[in-house]
C-alpha cells in the first residue's frame, strides 16, 4: 500500500498573510506596526503620485504586498523594512512604465516657469489656509520645550501636537500639489 502523497508544492501566500508578515516585520506591537504601516503607505503614495498619479494607490498596494510576500519567502532584508519598500517601489515603477511600453519622461517645463508657478501656488495655499499655515509655522520654528508647552496649553501630549502639525502640513502639501497640477494642465490646454 502506498502512503498518501503530501502536496510539497509551495503555495502562494495570500494578501492577508503578506499583510500580517509586513506588520510583524514593522513592529512586534500590533498598534505601533499599524501606525508604521500607515506612515509607510502615505510615503509610498506620495512617491507614486509624483510619477504615476493615476495609479499611485494601486502601485503602493502592489509594493506592500510584494514586500510582505518577500518576508514570507524568507528573503534576508538587512536594511530597515521602510528602506527596502522604497527599493521595491522603484522596481514596481519601472515595471509599470515597461508595461506601458514607454520610458518615464516627465513633462517639460522651463525651470523659471516651474518656480514661478510653485511660488504662486504657495501664496494661494497660504492665503487659503492662513490659520493652518500660522499654526505649522509657529510650531516648526519653536524648540522642543516650547512645543511641549504649546501641547500642554492645547491639552495634548507632544506626540499629539506633532500629529496635528503633520496633518496640517499634509493639508498644505495637498493644496500645493493640486494647484501645481492644475497650473500644469492649464499650460497644456
Amino acid at each position: 500500500m502506498r502512503p498518501p502523497s503530501h502536496n510539497l508544492e509551495k503555495t502562494e501566500p495570500t494578501q492577508a498573510e503578506a499583510f500580517n508578515a509586513l506588520l510583524q516585520r514593522l513592529d512586534p506591537d500590533r498598534d505601533r506596526a499599524g501606525q508604521e504601516y500607515e506612515n509607510l503607505r502615505r510615503s509610498l503614495i506620495r512617491y507614486f503620485l509624483k510619477h504615476a498619479p493615476a495609479e499611485a494607490e494601486a502601485l503602493t498596494d502592489k509594493t506592500m504586498d510584494r514586500v510582505g510576500r518577500k518576508i514570507i519567502e524568507g528573503v534576508d532584508i538587512r536594511v530597515r523594512v521602510t528602506k527596502y519598500c522604497r527599493g521595491i517601489a522603484r522596481n514596481i515603477l519601472l515595471e509599470y512604465f515597461r508595461a506601458l511600453n514607454r520610458p518615464f519622461i516627465p513633462p517639460s517645463m522651463r525651470a523659471g516657469e516651474e518656480l514661478e508657478i510653485r511660488e504662486q501656488c504657495m501664496r494661494k495655499c497660504i492665503q487659503r489656509y492662513r490659520t493652518i499655515f500660522d499654526f505649522v509655522s509657529s510650531c516648526m520654528s519653536e524648540s522642543e520645550s516650547t512645543r511641549m508647552r504649546i501641547a500642554e496649553e492645547m491639552g495634548l501630549k507632544l506626540a499629539g501636537l506633532n500629529s496635528r502639525v503633520h496633518r496640517a502640513r499634509e493639508k498644505l502639501r495637498l493644496c500645493l500639489r493640486k494647484c501645481i497640477e492644475k497650473s500644469g494642465e492649464s499650460k497644456i490646454i
